[in-house]
């Protein structure tokens, strides 16, 4: 029986039984723009992708220089930073 108290004692010492408060309005309407900004980013990162994938599978580098890849991250990068700025 003391061994059973142990280990329902273990399940519910971390548990945290109070009351979230309500999320408003404005909190909710930033979702929806998160995932689109997000999802924005994340179409040219595959495009990206597809495009080094392309290069070293075709032993094509000449198709995109590394000097290119550089300046497209870099601008995804500002993009992500806009993002957080913005919504955050």
């Amino acid at each position: 029986m003391e061994k059973t108290k142990e280990i329902i004692f273990g399940m519910v010492e971390n548990m945290q039984l109070k009351r979230k408060k309500a999320v408003d309005k404005k909190t909710k309407a930033v979702y929806p723009k998160l995932q689109n900004d997000i999802n924005k980013v994340k179409k040219d990162l595959d495009k990206l992708l597809l495009r080094i994938w392309h290069a070293d599978y075709k032993n094509d580098y000449h198709s995109l220089s590394l000097e290119e890849a550089k300046s497209i991250l870099t601008e995804l990068q500002g993009e992500i930073d806009t993002i957080l700025k913005e919504n955050f």
